[in-house]
């Protein structure tokens, strides 16, 4: 699913999975800088993924669209009937995955997860409001996209709700702390 128009776009590998990424807005990072953010991510999630989810793909692959207010509001609008921006999107390919814990074996080779589309304008208010650095905010919506894109929905239920921001939140702590080391 392409939702825009790149001015920067670039791939990125991690020994389980490969990023597309893209944006159509001027970078909030410099591309090294988004590099190694999205790279310690990927490796946190990967060791969720096949620890905790016991889900052992070869490889896995994922796009991230970075976008500003006025796409957001367009693809919100389109996709979930709110017109408005927000700050993170995710649109999984393989629904079920975090439920069943269990790969259907054709996707035991290739596991395309889905899109993740991230609002830079919503980004970089939420990091002033939260007084979050910019890394530390990108870290948290990419994160949460991920958890999004296992199928996992913290709108479902309030059961559902508080093991997703538990996951999630131990994810953010992982990453930050392979960021700072």
């Amino acid at each position: 699913m392409m939702f825009s128009m790149a001015k920067q776009a670039f791939s990125i590998q991690t020994k389980y999975t490969h990023l597309y990424f893209r944006t159509s807005v001027t970078p909030f990072l410099k591309k090294r800088e988004i590099t190694h953010v999205i790279e310690n991510c990927l490796l946190c999630f990967e060791q969720f993924m096949r620890k905790e989810l016991k889900l052992k793909a070869e490889q896995m692959e994922i796009n991230l669209t970075i976008c500003g207010a006025k796409r957001m509001t367009q693809i919100n609008g389109e996709y979930r009937n709110k017109p408005k921006p927000t700050d993170v999107l995710s649109f999984p390919i393989e629904s079920m995955l975090y439920k069943e814990k269990q790969l259907p074996s054709y996707l035991t080779q290739l596991l395309m997860l889905g899109d993740i589309v991230i609002c830079k304008e919503v980004l970089l208010q939420q990091a002033k409001s939260f007084d979050a650095t910019i890394v530390e905010e990108f870290v948290r919506l990419f994160v949460h996209g991920l958890l999004h894109l296992t199928d996992m929905d913290h709108e479902r239920s309030k059961r559902e709700e508080k093991m997703m921001f538990e996951i999630q939140d131990q994810l953010i702590a992982k990453v930050l702390k392979k960021l700072k080391s």
